[in-house]
This record gives C-alpha cells, structure tokens and sequence, in this order.
C-alpha cells in the first residue's frame, strides 16, 4: 500500500483528536485571598504567614453549558504535602452559560512550611476537557514571635500509681523570627491540684530550634483512679504570649488507700459513767481502731480539773496503732478522799496533730463512812452479842431452878 495515501487519513485522525479534546468555554474573573485580588504571575503584596489559614475566592464565569466541573487550588513544594496536602477542591457540579460563579476554598498553610515563595494555583476543570489554569506568586513568611508545644513525654509515660511521681518531658520549638528568652513551662493536674513549673532560658530564632524541660509533679497519695487531663502550657514574650495543649494520664489506685470513701479511725468508750467511793480509783477503756492499711499514731490527753487527786493512762498516752487494728487504753483517775459528787474528766483523742475526738468521762463520788460511826456500830454489835449472852444465861438459870424445885416436892409426899 502506498504511504502516500495514509497521509489524509492519518491528519484526519489528529483533526478529531485535536477537535475531541477542547479548551473548555470558561474564564477566570479573579481570585482573592480575604480581600486582596491576586495578580497571575505577578508579585503580590499580600503578607502571608505559615500557620494561617487562606481564604482563596475563585469567580468565573463560563460562555456555555458545561457539565461535572470542578475547582482546584493547591500549592506545591511543601515538604509533607503527601502526608498533608495544602489543596482544597469543590465539585463536581454543573454550570449554565452566561451565568457568574463564585467558589470559596480553604488552604491551610502547615507551620512546618519553610519560608519561601510559592505558587498558588487554580485549575478548573471537567471529565475530558482542557483544563484551565492560572498561576500566582506568594510569599510566605514567619511570625516574629511563634512557640510550639512540639512534644510531651510522661515518664511513666501510660499509667501512673498514686502517691508516685510523673516525670514531664516538654519539647518546644520555636517557629517564629526572633530568639526566645525566659519561657515559663508549666504542667498541671487541674482536677488535683497539682502543678509544677520551670524556665527554659532561651530558644534561639534559628528555624526549628527546639528545648526540652523536665518538671516533676507528684500525685496524691489517695488520688481517685480514672483519666486525667494534664495540661501542659508556655509563657513566652515576657509573658504576653501563652502556648498550651492538653494531655491525658491513667491514675491506678494505691494499695495503702481505699477505694472506697470510710471512716479512717473508729473510736469506742468501754464506759461513761463510773460509781466510786471518795479516795478510790475509776477506770475507763478507750478503744481506738485504725481502719487504714498503714500504721498510725495516736495520742490521748486528759484534762480532769482540780477535782482527782491523780490521773493516768496505761499502757502509755501514746500509741501505734498498726493498720486494720485496735488497741485500748485505760484512763485512770483517783479521786480525793473530801470530794464527793459528780465529777467530769475530758479526754482529747487526736492524730498528726489533728483532733479526732473528745469523750467526756464522768465519775460519781460517794463520801466513804466516817470512824465513830464504825465505833458506834461495833460497840452496838459487841453490846447485842452481850445482852443476848445475858439472856441466855438467866433463861437457863430459871430453868434449872425449876426442875430441882420439882424434884423436892416429890421426896416430901
């Protein structure tokens, strides 16, 4: 076959292919970031800084009716763009001819973005047309001041036992263009009341120039388990700039604390009242239990007035009590030997310096009998004891009298 004749052919194929895919009927009006229109190709005075987020406004208008189109605004270059890609798209949808359109799209600029110059760029585009695209230059630049929580690190870093303590490892970094001084570093347990603080002398302006602080905090001894937020924050800017983010940490009970909310020492008085006679001895029991699992000390003092003679406690007005245990001490008062009637002795339980409880021990005195009236009473037995003697005598004498008079009668007759 002569290759002459595959020439028509060949161009009519490129013909179709060329004609198949079009330019689509569109024009881009304009395109704003917040209210400053962006020139193509051209340098924009619009100050842009990373960590922003831009507002990208996109007006176009289109002269015939196209089908599924959609809008693109991305910028290229950022170093993580696969794992975070600056973009944002909207569609599809269809458009009518003659018919202006507005589209609103978000770019978050990452504050790892180096400070650079960038194109931004907006492609509109269907299924199979030509796209269109146009181009614009930016500039990003850094904040003067930036700091950034870069990490946090617990030590331990996932549970925790009450009463230990939890290490804190704060990295910041500084992003911004000027060096750092004095940063206050802060790390609290709000819901506990704990905190603790440190400085980080400088962080130079050098970009991704990073300190670490460590601060300790410890955790109360009977912290309730569960999930805590930490939170860690920064002052920085002689304090007129403040950084924080929030962590959480798993508190696990302390074997020495109970889970459950009790009474932590239980106190029983064996006896309140006590009958005595006037220069003798009451004796009262005080029971003390520890319900805790650790050991605890407690002291017992006693105030009786002017009223004993003396008072004491035994074993001793001190003692250690181990954990879930009782011991009993015994008050001890001596009463004046002229003192009668209802007397009150106060004993004071306390604990580490704390009062627990105060038992009022009261004594009821009777004045012992006085000696002549023990005289009188045994001259009175020894008298009885005699007369009855007497009695018994004379009783007997009649009676033998009587019978030898009987004996005598008989003889006579």
């Amino acid at each position: 076959m002569n290759i002459t004749k595959l020439i028509p052919i060949m161009v009519l194929f490129l013909v179709l292919a060329v004609a198949s895919v079009s330019a689509l009927p569109i024009t881009i009006e304009k395109v704003k970031i917040d209210d400053t229109i962006l020139e193509p190709n051209e340098s924009n005075k619009l100050s842009i800084e990373r960590g922003d987020e831009l507002p990208v406004d996109v007006y176009f208008t289109v002269s015939e009716d196209v089908e599924n189109l959609e809008v693109l605004a991305f910028i290229s270059g950022y170093e993580y763009n696969y794992l975070d890609p600056v973009s944002d798209s909207i569609g599809p949808f269809d458009a009518e001819a003659d018919v202006k359109y507005h589209k609103k799209l978000k770019l978050n600029l990452n504050d790892d973005f180096d400070e650079d110059s960038y194109k931004l760029r907006i492609v509109v585009s269907d299924r199979y047309g030509e796209e269109v695209i146009q181009s614009f230059n930016l500039k990003v630049d850094v904040p003067r001041h930036e700091l950034k929580i870069q990490d946090v690190i617990f030590n331990p870093e996932l549970n925790i036992k009450a009463g230990s303590a939890l290490l804190a490892q704060v990295r910041l970094e500084n992003k911004g263009e000027k060096q750092e001084d004095d940063i206050k570093v802060k790390v609290s347990i709000p819901e506990l009341g704990v905190s603790g603080a440190d400085y980080v002398d400088e962080i130079e302006d050098t970009d991704d120039s990073e300190e670490s602080e460590e601060i300790y905090l410890r955790i109360p001894m009977c912290a309730k388990p569960g999930i805590y937020e930490v939170k860690v924050s920064a002052e920085y800017a002689n304090g007129r700039r403040q950084i924080s983010t929030i962590k959480s940490i798993n508190i696990e009970a302390n074997d020495m604390c109970e889970e459950t909310p009790k009474v932590k020492t239980t106190i029983t008085l064996g006896k309140q009242l006590e009958n005595v006679l006037a220069g003798e001895t009451a004796t009262y029991p005080i029971t003390i239990t520890n319900n805790l699992k650790q050991s605890k000390s407690y002291t017992v003092s006693l105030d009786a007035g002017d009223w004993a003679e003396s008072v004491k406690l035994t074993p001793a007005s001190t003692i250690l009590v181990d954990g879930e245990s009782s011991e009993t001490i015994y008050v001890h008062a001596t009463t004046d030997s002229k003192t009668t009637g209802a007397k009150v002795l106060t004993a004071t339980i306390s604990s580490a310096g704390n009062t627990l409880k105060q038992l009022i021990l009261t004594t009821n005195i009777t004045a012992k009998p006085s000696n002549w009236l023990k005289l009188a009473f045994e001259a009175i037995v020894i008298i009885l004891a005699i007369l009855v003697i007497l009695v018994a005598i004379i009783v007997g004498y009649l009676k033998l009298k009587e019978d030898n008079d009987d004996t005598q009668s008989e003889t006579y007759y």
